[in-house]
């Protein structure tokens, strides 16, 4: 694909993430997006042949951004906690985008899905293994650097990611001000980390 096309391409997915956040999923027809990337349906058709295949691109495109601030504020010699923080803050800050999140779009994606899709999860179930299995990984590498003290890594991460991702069904539903996601944040670190932390 040349580089005109990767750029009509990517400006297809980014107009597109703003009408499946403001519509969810099913409402989106290939109208809307055609409209809301001010091409022409052929021009649509030339990249993404369905609504489907526009909404898997920009889960994709959002799987692969980061946050480069943050992470170049990592210190040189991070520890676990260091890594803990900036895993906590990208959730955090998925959780407070609230009307700006895709995840009405991906629950809704996911409940069209559950038992059609044979040979993959559906997306929720599985960013959530990912996560789980992210935060494990990480806990076991602070017990091993005692940075941490947490005697089963993987129930932890389960019990943290469900808290978490309901958290984040209650942002589409009520406000949750920043405050009340740290102190959330807090009290489930708390029981692994050392005390002078």
């Amino acid at each position: 694909m040349s580089d005109k096309a990767l750029k009509k391409k990517q400006l297809i997915i980014e107009k597109s993430r703003d009408v499946f956040a403001r519509k969810g999923y099913r409402a989106v027809t290939m109208k809307d997006l055609v409209e809301a990337c001010g091409i022409s349906r052929g021009g649509l058709y030339l990249y993404f042949d369905c609504v489907e295949a526009v909404f898997k691109g920009v889960i994709e495109s959002e799987s692969k951004k980061g946050d480069p601030d943050i992470i170049g504020m990592m210190p040189s010699n991070p520890r676990t906690i260091d890594y803990l923080k900036l895993f906590f803050h990208e959730q955090k800050r998925d959780i407070l985008r609230g009307g700006d999140s895709l995840l009405s779009a991906m629950y809704e994606y996911s409940f069209e899905k559950n038992g059609k899709e044979s040979e993959e999860q559906t997306l929720i179930a599985s960013q959530f293994d990912k996560s789980v299995s992210f935060l494990t990984a990480l806990i076991k590498k602070g017990n091993e650097l005692s940075d941490v003290n947490c005697e089963e890594p993987a129930d932890f991460a389960m019990s943290v990611m469900i808290s978490l991702e309901g958290m984040r069904v209650l942002s589409r539903c009520m406000t949750l001000s920043e405050q009340m996601v740290n102190t959330r944040i807090s009290a489930l670190l708390a029981p692994i980390l050392p005390k002078q932390q």
